[in-house]
């Protein structure tokens, strides 16, 4: 998959300064989370599907991004609550995967969905493997957990 380039040297600062805290996901939640500084960010990723046992991946467009979370579009419908694992890859950037939580989906237009999620953890993709990322057990078993509830 290619990576995404960024527009602006503006950009490539918020942009760094989200990676970084994305990293610190396991700190204490703050307030306002949904005012964290966000970024538009345009790229197709993959996302994995962590409630079904074959672990399938679909493609998503991102509309932005930040430390708290990421807008994204797909053409398949989220539940509300349901665990996804993004692998996020950024020009420039060390990949990382990210355990998230959908917080919104609704309709939008053309058989496109506009997808809300929140970080929940987060791990360092290896340098030039982030295709190749695994999912920790602990995950898998968390999605089908909240999802059997």
């Amino acid at each position: 998959m290619a990576e995404t380039a960024i527009a602006t040297a503006e950009d490539r600062k918020k942009v760094s300064k989200i990676m970084k805290g994305i990293d610190r996901l396991s700190e204490p939640k703050q307030e306002n989370r949904r005012r964290r500084d966000r970024v538009e960010l345009q790229a197709t990723l993959q996302v994995t599907l962590l409630i079904n046992a074959a672990l399938p991946q679909i493609r998503i467009m991102t509309r932005d991004l930040s430390i708290a979370g990421m807008g994204f579009l797909s053409r398949r419908p989220f539940q509300l609550g349901e665990l996804v694992a993004i692998h996020l890859k950024v020009d420039g950037f060390r990949g990382k995967l990210i355990l998230s939580r959908t917080i919104f989906c609704q309709y939008s237009r053309a058989g496109m969905h506009q997808v809300g999620v929140e970080f929940v953890a987060a791990l360092p993709c290896k340098e030039g493997k982030e295709d190749e990322a695994r999912i920790p057990p602990a995950w898998l078993t968390k999605a089908r957990e909240e999802e059997a509830e």
